[in-house]
């Protein structure tokens, strides 16, 4: 498929005096046209065709060719080298306009990972496309000289629609006797407009959104859109823009991680795409992206504290607070929305929460706190310090509605997609007639309307300052975990004047920090709905068979050399002292290893260990004497699963169910799962590369869940006591302090550890 290729012109009135509007377009006559309304008579044709990236450089050039938008460098008043803010490349070619365009995507130093100063720090080749502003615009010139002339009888729309039009087509085609150009229907603009509200999106992502709706547009679809953006209601973007010092940027995801490659769209041998954002479909520099923001949809429409700690909000907020107040039709008639597309004013419906169970006094404390976060509190970011297994979800719920009364959008962004499938029917049931919409890798419908969406991290990418309340579950988990472009997105997708909520039980030291000097909002669920503490890891001290720092079993592989089976006395007593514990007492036990190698091995361990004293009782003869296990009739059902395991799912409901007694995983089963009447056993527990003090909290929190069995065992096996361990077991123990303290607990157990079980506690050293 062959895109379209953009034309740079100078639009000018019969004025002398009036300064040129300069501008980019696919097909200069339709630009003519709407121009015509505002007075325009003459257009002039400056460079093309040229890709849209090259063409917004050259109108840059044209409309100021001593200074662009990108001179000048915020910076946060009294801020470090990296609170730098550098604004995105022009967006616009409405330049010498006299109505704006939606303001483009920010993007911060912090977010790009280098700094926006050479003065600080250089950025570094193998991070961002240095093309240098003389290689940029000898490559617009070449570009333009490998197109020759096509052999045509006479030039016409049909040349521009398909890319073959030159420089001498265009010239023709914006003389003053200018043919008749057909202007898009405002039906057709109403409904484009509508789809791109709140998102960002390619072209083709605009045409499957219109399938979607159910009203693809019967004409050209550029021609739409470029008449909205000469409007101003939808902004425009290459998806690989070039700066003035002809550095590349990523405009979807704000990477700098840019490749060339021969393009068939554009013709191009070195059209520039993004590398890091490729698996959602390749932005590329002759790929425009257009954006449009929520536009008030009710009169109590984002009437939520306006204030803001980013810096990169604060020019959108100043916009959106010189526009406020003002009704559309007494703003000029060049910043007014076509009539069709004006912001409806409906009111926003009452939403009230149903949920199937009361509160807790911990989750009720932390609801109210939320509610009046988003209502009173001037803080953007609030963070939700939950114990594993709190209930944080449903706490969310009226901060939901009391944003949704006020005319707002909500979005309840998770990094798994198995949770996105769980989370979204209980938002659904907790709140009815609310539109809820679901987006992970799966999802057949995406660019429908709703009030609330539950989104994978990655699917945020496709919005554009659409939510007034984001909610970020498990904001310390992979892939959200340290991800620069996800965390771009999120604050993207944030609007001007919106709050963010994290919520987590390992939240990281810089944002504990920031809640510690009062810059974001601190609330804490520090016990389950059951109301007893939380299960404190006992460490174990045991000599496991030696590993790598791979996480492989030292031992040496020659050629040809076949590894022994695994032998019983292989796994200390101790690991076997527990398993026989609870397996005795009907507990199902997850056993954890650092790595996929040692998850094989370890079952396979386990299997042996259960196997020896079965097979001495069905001789008649006593058990092994490496073996401290009782005789089992039967041995226990083990089961190893990782994250490439075939069989995954089947497992994990399996053991759910009670049909494995053992499951040995990696990470994979950290979060998200809950089992009843659970033990949990960490192995090489001192795995500094794995396992990290969050990693372990999570893993010790699959224990002690339900009401049946709240004074679960959780144990951390190791050859010695790691720093993360001792973080680990602090952690848990000032939570639980923490719900002592509040009155969250219903039992008169000692706040520092776990209450006494009345089961009988295997002898193992501690």
């Amino acid at each position: 498929m062959v895109g379209a290729l953009y034309f740079v012109y100078a639009a000018r009135t019969s004025r002398d005096d009036d300064p040129p509007f300069v501008g980019v377009s696919h097909y200069p006559p339709l630009d003519l046209a709407v121009l015509a309304e505002d007075g325009y008579e003459r257009l002039t044709v400056l460079k093309g065709p040229l890709p849209i990236a090259l063409a917004e450089l050259e109108a840059l050039r044209a409309a100021s060719p001593t200074r662009t938008r990108c001179d000048t460098i915020l910076t946060r008043p009294g801020g470090r080298p990296e609170d730098i803010v550098a604004p995105a490349p022009a967006v616009t070619n409405l330049r010498s306009a006299p109505h704006p365009a939606p303001a483009p995507p920010a993007v911060t130093a912090r977010e790009t990972g280098v700094w926006a100063h050479r003065r600080y720090a250089p950025w570094p080749r193998t991070a961002v496309h240095h093309l240098g502003l003389a290689g940029v615009l000898t490559r617009a010139s070449s570009f333009a000289a490998r197109r020759p002339p096509m052999s045509r009888s006479g030039p016409g729309e049909a040349l521009f629609r398909s890319g073959a039009a030159t420089y001498v087509d265009a010239l023709a085609l914006t003389a003053p006797h200018h043919v008749p150009v057909e202007m898009p229907s405002q039906e057709d603009l109403r409904v484009v407009s509508e789809v791109l509200e709140g998102r960002i999106l390619f072209e083709r992502e605009i045409r499957r959104a219109l399938e979607e709706r159910g009203h693809p547009v019967p004409g050209p679809l550029e021609d739409v859109l470029q008449v909205l953006v000469l409007r101003g209601v939808v902004g425009r973007v290459p998806s690989v823009a070039i700066d003035r010092f002809g550095i590349a940027t990523c405009a979807r995801c704000g990477g700098r991680e840019i490749g060339e490659a021969s393009c068939a769209s554009c013709g191009g041998d070195e059209c520039l795409r993004c590398m890091e954002c490729a698996s959602l479909g390749e932005a590329r520099s002759c790929r425009p992206l257009y954006y449009a923001p929520v536009r008030p949809r009710s009169p109590r429409h984002l009437e939520l504290p306006r204030s803001s700690n980013r810096p990169e909000d604060t020019e959108r907020l100043a916009r959106s607070d010189a526009l406020e107040g003002q009704d559309c039709a007494e703003r000029s008639d060049h910043t007014a929305y076509p009539e069709s597309c004006a912001p409806q004013t409906s009111p926003a419906p009452a939403w009230k929460v149903a949920l199937p169970f009361e509160l807790t006094k911990a989750q009720r404390d932390s609801s109210q706190f939320l509610e009046a976060f988003v209502s009173e509190d001037e803080r953007s970011e609030c963070l939700v310090h939950a114990v594993c297994g709190a209930g944080k979800t449903e706490v969310c719920f009226g901060a939901v509605a009391r944003v949704l009364g006020c005319g707002g959008r909500v979005l309840f962004a998770v990094p798994r997609s198995d949770v996105v499938a769980e989370v979204a029917p209980r938002i659904s049931a907790a709140l009815p007639g609310v539109r809820v919409i679901a987006l992970r890798g799966a999802s057949q419908e995406r660019y429908l309307d709703a009030d609330i969406v539950v989104a994978t991290t990655h699917q945020v990418l496709r919005f554009y300052e659409a939510f007034d309340l984001v909610i970020l579950d498990e904001a310390d988990a992979f892939p959200f975990r340290g991800n620069r472009m996800l965390r771009y997105a999120m604050r993207r997708a944030t609007a001007p004047a919106g709050k963010t909520v994290y919520m987590t039980a390992t939240p990281d030291e810089s944002l504990l920090a920031a809640a510690d000097r009062g810059e974001v909002g601190l609330t804490r669920i520090s016990a389950r709905h059951h109301g007893h503490p939380l299960p404190v890891p006992a460490i174990v001290t045991a000599s496991l068979p030696p590993v790598d720092k791979h996480g492989a079993f030292s031992t040496p592989c020659r050629p040809g050399y076949t590894p022994r089976p695994p032998r019983a006395s292989e796994l200390p007593s101790e690991v076997t002292a527990i398993l026989r514990a609870s397996l005795n007492e009907g507990h199902r036990v997850f056993v954890f290893v650092p790595t996929v190698e040692l998850a094989g091995r370890a079952c396979a361990m386990l299997e042996a260990s259960f196997a020896s004293p079965v097979a001495a009782a069905e001789k008649g003869g006593p058990p092994s004497p490496q073996s401290p296990l009782s005789l089992p009739t039967t041995p226990p059902r083990i089961a190893f699963v990782h994250s490439r395991h075939p069989q995954r799912d089947q497992l994990r409901e399996e053991f759910k169910e009670g049909r494995i007694d053992v499951l040995v995983t990696t990470t994979i089963m950290e979060r998200g799962i809950t089992v009843p009447m659970a033990d949990v056993v960490v192995l090489y527990a001192d795995f500094d590369r794995v396992f990290d003090s969050s990693t372990l909290v999570q893993m010790a929190g699959r224990a002690g869940r339900s009401r049946e069995y709240p004074c679960a065992r959780v144990f951390f096996v190791a050859e010695r006591t790691s720093p993360a361990m001792r973080t680990a077991v602090a952690s848990i123990r000032a939570m639980n302090r923490h719900a002592a303290d509040s009155g969250y607990l219903v039992t008169a157990a000692d706040p520092g550890g776990a209450p006494a079980s009345p089961r009988t506690k295997p002898d193992i050293g501690v």
